[in-house]
């Protein structure tokens, strides 16, 4: 299993660490303490941040703020 931190998905996903931990008490991504660090599986990244890429995509498409 590959672990990222979070600092890492929010740049990629273009959000800030207040996001990303929110999401986590709201359950849309799940962490794991290694060496008492908390990170989370590159795969359910991976596929948060293709869903934050379209989300804002979308919000652009309709002329929202991204």
């Amino acid at each position: 299993m590959h672990l990222v931190s979070y600092e890492h998905i929010a740049v990629e996903a273009g959000v800030s660490l207040r996001t990303i931990f929110r999401d986590l008490r709201r359950g849309r991504l799940r962490s794991h303490v290694i060496d008492g660090k908390s990170l989370i599986d590159a795969d359910a990244a991976k596929e948060y941040v293709a869903q934050r890429h379209a989300a804002q995509d979308a919000l652009a498409r309709l002329g929202g703020v991204s």
